[in-house]
């Protein structure tokens, strides 16, 4: 009220505590003619540490949550089962979702469809054909059904291409391994990818309601359409080879990295961010240094887990994702943003920074 604007020193330490247990949140909708086929909706609720991941993926959830609410008052006797996947450890490797692939060979038998969101607060504007040759023809009878406002935004108006299946990133990829028709929900950028996507910034502050909205109601058309789908969508798969060589050079390097990605279950993606800690803690073991400097993310999947498991493995005070810096002796003053505002971290010298969106 007087309009100061106090600040709040705290002094934490945090630890990795290895494997822990996680779980998936299911829910289901009875299908009256077809129960043992299946329509999915997809999202995962686990979000990247370092923010409250509200467009990663909380908006993915909260649009799946929505357009469940809305099926289960209008539509509440499918004719096929209608399932809703929450999953968790998606950022560590869709952990959850390939979990349920393996516990859950009935579900793949007799999927129709999964329709999976997660890449943020925008509008929904694309769907692929999940590589199937025959998908083009379902999914774009689907749109036809929805309405014109809807229909012309998805693909900029124009029909749907089998594309390629999942190529590893979310959780329409361990159904996409399996040649299954995983559907991702592409939505417009509102800087996600350079702004919210694992970073601090991902809060709730920059969820857009009216999109969200949005995305539950064409959800919930799409859903209602293929479970009423009188047919199965065959699952004959494009020819990768050929699709694959017409690609731009690095979306092909991309694609020849994802496809043989078939990690056991439990197993998660981080070995590469894991030889690279070892290799750079046993490089900068006995070094003299007063900074290490890091930049957020690189070869582990964006997950931003370098640069704090170097820190770790020296037993350095570490700051992440750092906007300010000051230095005075052997003491450091750092700025980093949180939501609603500044994040000031005091540390001794030496130790581990990673950088976010420039420096000082």
């Amino acid at each position: 009220e007087a309009g100061d604007h106090p600040r709040l020193r705290l002094n934490l330490e945090g630890k990795l505590l290895g494997e822990q247990p996680v779980y998936n949140v299911i829910a289901s909708i009875p299908g009256t003619e077809h129960p043992d086929e299946y329509v999915m909706l997809s999202a995962h609720f686990d979000s990247w540490d370092g923010s409250s991941g509200a467009t990663d993926n909380g908006t993915g959830t909260l649009t799946m949550m929505e357009a469940m609410r809305i099926l289960k008052q209008v539509y509440p006797k499918p004719k096929r089962t209608i399932l809703v996947g929450h999953w968790s450890g998606e950022e560590e490797g869709e952990v959850g979702s390939k979990a349920f692939t393996e516990d859950h060979p009935e579900v793949l038998q007799g999927l129709e469809a999964l329709f999976n969101q997660d890449n943020g607060t925008g509008r929904i504007v694309r769907i692929g054909g999940a590589g199937l040759v025959h998908a083009p023809e379902h999914v774009n009878a689907w749109l036809g059904l929805v309405p014109f406002e809807f229909r012309q935004r998805i693909n900029g108006g124009g029909p749907v291409a089998p594309g390629r299946p999942a190529g590893g990133g979310s959780d329409d990829f361990p159904f996409g391994c399996q040649g299954l028709p995983a559907f991702g929900l592409g939505a417009l950028s509102w800087d996600y990818g350079t702004t919210t996507w694992h970073t601090e910034r991902d809060t709730y502050d920059k969820v857009v309601f009216d999109d969200l909205r949005y995305n539950a109601t064409l959800t919930a058309m799409l859903v209602y359409a293929a479970a009423e789908d009188p047919a199965r969508i065959p699952l004959d798969r494009v020819d990768l080879a050929v699709t694959v060589d017409k690609m731009p050079v690095r979306t092909k390097e991309g694609v020849h990295i994802a496809f043989p990605l078939r990690v056991p279950r439990g197993q998660v993606r981080w070995d590469v961010a894991s030889a690279v800690v070892r290799a750079l803690a046993a490089e900068l073991k006995d070094g003299d240094y007063d900074l290490i400097l890091f930049g957020r993310s690189a070869t582990e999947a964006s997950n931003g887990q370098v640069g704090p498991r170097v820190a770790e493995a020296l037993d350095l005070p570490c700051v992440t994702a750092v906007i300010r810096l000051e230095l005075e002796g052997r003491t450091g003053v750092a700025e980093r943003e949180v939501e609603g505002g500044v994040e000031v971290c005091e540390f001794s010298l030496p130790a581990v920074l990673t950088v976010d969106k420039g420096l000082n």
